[in-house]
C-alpha cells in the first residue's frame, strides 16, 4: 500500500487538487469561493514551512555553536569554576578538575573554600566576600589543596555576575596553575644569587691576593726568625725540651700559614697541584692546628685514618678541609655547652678509585633548612662567622673530583663526608 504524500512533498497544483477533493467531501454550503480559499491556505502552509525551515536551520546553528563553545570551555588551558552566592561550586570545566587532580563530579556542590590550603583560608574568605558583595573583579594568589601533592600554587581571577535576583548571584573564578611561573622565578632568583655570590667570591679572591702579598713577607720573616731561634736553642737545650718543641711548632705553623695564603687563590685554578697525601699526616697536622680550639670546647677526638691508603690531592688544600670541618665540629659542641663532646675522624676506601673521609660529632646537629643552605657562600649560623669555610671546602673537594656532603649523626650531631681520588706510587 502506497502511503499518502505529505503536503510539503506536493507541488502547488497537486496540493490544490487534493484540497478540492477534501473540500468536496465536506457537506457544507458554498457561500464563498472554494478555489480562492484553497489558494490562501496553500500560501499559508508554504509560509509556515519556510519559517519552520529557518527555525530548524537556526536551531542547528545554535546547537553547533553551543557544542563549539562547550568544547572551548572544557578544554581551555585555564580552569573555570562557577560559584553560587553560597560559595559552592555549581559548574567547572575539565581543566579545573585536572588542576586539582580529581573528577569534576567530586567538586560539584562543594564549598570552594574547602579547596583552599589552610594558611590561605581566611584570606580567601575575604576575597570571596569582596567578590560577591562588592561586585568587582578580584585577582589574588592562593595555594589550593591537591590529593596527590602538598598543594598547588594558583592565581585566581574572580569575575562576578550581577543577575536581577540577588539570591541567584554567581561568580566565575578562573584558576591559573602558576607552579611553572614560580619555579622560573625561583630559578632566576637562584641565578641572581649565584652571580652575586660569584661577585663576592671574586672580591674575596682579590682581597686575599692583597693579603697574601702584604702578609706573605711578615710570615716569611716569622718563619726565618723561628728557624734561627730553633737552631740557637738546639745548641743549648735538649731536643725534647718544651721551648724547643714550641719553637719548632711555631716555625711549622708559619710555613703552613704561608702555604694557605699561596693556595687560597688556587680555587680559581682549573686543576689543583696534586701529589700523594698521607691522610694520617694531613689529619695529624690539622689536629695540631686546631688543638687550642679543641681544648676550649673540651671535645675528645678519635682519629683513625690509617686504614685508607694515600690520596692524590693538594696537601695544603686537603689539610685546610680537615681544619674547617674539625673547627665546625668543635664550635658546634662548644656552642651547645656539652661536657661529653666527641669527634670521630674515619677514612675508608669504598672502591679502588676513591677514598672517603668522615668527620662526625655529637653536637646539636642541624635542621633540614640549614642542611639545604650550609654550603652556600656567606651562609652561617654563627654570630661571628663569615660563612666561607664550608663553601671553600666544597670548592676544594670538587676541584679534586670529589664530593662533600653532610648527614645527621645518630643519635645526635652531624657527620660530614668527603671523597678524594685514591693515589698510587705511579701517580708520583
Amino acid at each position: 500500500m502506497k502511503l499518502p504524500q505529505r503536503p510539503e512533498e506536493l507541488s502547488d497544483h497537486e496540493l490544490l487538487t487534493r484540497l478540492e477533493h477534501e473540500l468536496a467531501a465536506v457537506d457544507t454550503p458554498r457561500t464563498f469561493s472554494g478555489t480562492a480559499l484553497l489558494r490562501q491556505r496553500i500560501a499559508y502552509i508554504r509560509d509556515l514551512e519556510a519559517q519552520n525551515r529557518k527555525l530548524s536551520s537556526a536551531h542547528g546553528e545554535l546547537e553547533q555553536e553551543r557544542d563549539r563553545f562547550k568544547a572551548l570551555f572544557e578544554l581551555a588551558p585555564v580552569g573555570y569554576f562557577v560559584l553560587g552566592n553560597d560559595g559552592c561550586v555549581q559548574d567547572l570545566n575539565l581543566t579545573g578538575a585536572a588542576i586539582l587532580w580529581t573528577d569534576a563530579s567530586a567538586l560539584i556542590g562543594r564549598p570552594f573554600a574547602e579547596l583552599v590550603d589552610a594558611p590561605d583560608a581566611e584570606r580567601f574568605h575575604d576575597y570571596l566576600f569582596d567578590l560577591l558583595s562588592n561586585n568587582r573583579r578580584r585577582v589574588a594568589d592562593f595555594r589550593l589543596r591537591c590529593e596527590t601533592s602538598g598543594g598547588i600554587p594558583t592565581r585566581l581571577i574572580g569575575i562576578p555576575y550581577a543577575p536581577e535576583d540577588p539570591q541567584l548571584s554567581e561568580c566565575l573564578i578562573a584558576v591559573l596553575d602558576i607552579s611553572t611561573e614560580q619555579r622560573l622565578q625561583e630559578q632566576v632568583k637562584e641565578q641572581q644569587e649565584s652571580l652575586l655570590r660569584a661577585a663576592r667570591l671574586s672580591t674575596v679572591g682579590e682581597v686575599s691576593a692583597g693579603i697574601a702579598h702584604e702578609v706573605g713577607q711578615p710570615l716569611s720573616a716569622i718563619a726565618t726568625y723561628a728557624q734561627a731561634l730553633r737552631r740557637t736553642l738546639q745548641g743549648i737545650l735538649p731536643d725534647d725540651s718544651e721551648p724547643l718543641e714550641l719553637v719548632t711548632k711555631l716555625e711549622a705553623q708559619a710555613h703552613r700559614a704561608a702555604d694557605i695564603l699561596q693556595h687560597i687563590r688556587g680555587l680559581a685554578r682549573q686543576r689543583p697541584e696534586r701529589s700523594l697525601v698521607d691522610l694520617h699526616d694531613a689529619a695529624g697536622e690539622a689536629l695540631q692546628t686546631v688543638a687550642g680550639v679543641l681544648s676550649g670546647s673540651g671535645a675528645r677526638v678519635d682519629c683513625q685514618v690509617d686504614t685508607a691508603g694515600p690520596a692524590l690531592a693538594d696537601p695544603s688544600e686537603i689539610q685546610q678541609v680537615f681544619v674547617n670541618l674539625l673547627m665546625n665540629a668543635s664550635d658546634a659542641i662548644q656552642g651547645a655547652g656539652l661536657t661529653d663532646g666527641h669527634i670521630a675522624v674515619r677514612a675508608s676506601s669504598p672502591n679502588p678509585e676513591f677514598i672517603q673521609v668522615s668527620i662526625a660529632d655529637n653536637g646539636p646537629g642541624f635542621t633540614a633548612d640549614v642542611q639545604k643552605q650550609m654550603f652556600k657562600p656567606f651562609f652561617t649560623t654563627k654570630s661571628e662567622g663569615l660563612g666561607l669555610g664550608l663553601a671553600l671546602s666544597q670548592a676544594i673537594i670538587e676541584a679534586h673530583g670529589g664530593k662533600l656532603w653532610a648527614e645527621p649523626n645518630a643519635p645526635r650531631g652531624a657527620v660530614f663526608h668527603f671523597t678524594m681520588p685514591a693515589g698510587t706510587r705511579n701517580d708520583v
